[in-house]
């Protein structure tokens, strides 16, 4: 029977986002999210699929942002359990496939994002310094951000953080991180920072050995907003523009050669951003840009028209034969 929305009716919306999978094994785990039976909060909870059908991994109310171990043994997820409301920070927690309760790895204060497993490690982002409690003495820019307030003392730097709970921070100093991927042989990682208050846009990209801290610089000044190697490692592809016409340069794919620090444009020529631009006061904001290599092989999401497409082989059987084109895009050795 159809009948008009009520709002008790948004408490059945289900909303399924943080996907992650492992190909080997066949799985894929994700968020799920629903409106509390109280209206004042979510709920949300991590699910998997192994290709059969989808059940319930937790009952926390308050778990997300899924990733499964590289050995597919399990998942670490973040969580406020535990947690008081207006306690600040987030739990990095493990569960294991084969039985038992998640536990805790650790509480990270600054919160965490951009969450990913290399190996027997996780890496991730967290802001650093010192949080002004009463008073607030501002002799720095920016000073706010919507959602997060007072920002002036804090920097945003990338950890690490082992299986065993046992945290390391990986970079330190007067700048932010923005942007960063680790190496498929975990030995080296590159970080997109951004060190000038003024023109945070302006970005610098480091690659460093996680062994002996040594760094270089192999590209500056450009806007960087996405990072990922090849399988190889011998390649970083990146979203992100010179800014040769300031903020309304378009980001395309980017590609450096790591021993080289060639830069190449693999989108030279077209009028297109990379990413999902499209907002919604619904939905919220649109899925950060993401990079997936497969083979020899870039895949993205690229705005067309007020329409998104996922440019791949897929598309070479319809009109737009130019998103085929530069959408998967081999990389000539």
């Amino acid at each position: 029977m159809v009948r008009r929305l009520v709002i008790d009716d948004l408490k059945l919306v289900r909303m399924i986002h943080d996907l992650d999978s492992h190909g080997d094994k066949g799985l894929l785990v994700f968020t799920l999210s629903k409106i509390s039976d109280s209206m004042d909060d979510y709920e949300r909870n991590i699910w998997i699929y192994d290709g059969k059908s989808p059940r319930q991994l937790t009952r926390g109310n308050s778990d997300f942002s899924p990733r499964i171990l590289s050995d597919g043994s399990g998942v670490v997820f973040l969580s406020r359990r535990g947690l008081g409301k207006d306690e600040p920070g987030v739990g990095v927690w493990l569960l294991k496939f084969d039985g038992g309760e998640a536990v805790r790895l650790t509480h990270v204060r600054g919160g965490v994002t951009g969450m990913r497993v290399v190996g027997n490690e996780i890496f991730f982002l967290s802001t650093t310094g010192p949080t002004q409690e009463d008073v607030k003495f501002v002799d720095d820019w920016p000073l706010w951000f919507n959602g997060r307030g007072f920002i002036h003392t804090f920097k945003t730097h990338l950890f690490s953080l082992k299986l065993d709970g046992s945290l390391r921070q990986l970079t330190s100093g007067d700048f932010d991180v923005v942007a960063y991927d680790v190496k498929p042989n975990g030995e080296e990682v590159a970080v997109a920072i951004s060190s000038d208050r003024f023109k945070p846009y302006r970005n610098e990209v480091w690659l460093i050995n996680l062994r002996s801290g040594e760094r270089r610089t192999i590209l500056s000044n450009y806007s960087v907003s996405t990072m990922k190697f090849s399988p190889d490692g011998k390649y970083l592809a990146m979203v992100g523009n010179d800014l040769h016409r300031g903020f309304a340069t378009h980001d395309h794919v980017l590609l450096v050669k790591v021993d080289t620090n060639e830069v190449i444009d693999l989108m030279r020529g077209v009028d297109r951003n990379v990413g999902n631009s499209l907002n919604s006061d619904v939905r919220g904001s649109p899925p950060p840009t993401k990079l997936q290599w497969v083979g020899e092989y870039i895949y993205f999401v690229m705005m067309d028209g007020g329409q998104q497409d996922l440019p791949g082989p897929a598309l070479m059987v319809m009109s737009k034969l130019w998103l085929a084109a530069i959408g998967a895009l081999r990389i000539s050795r």
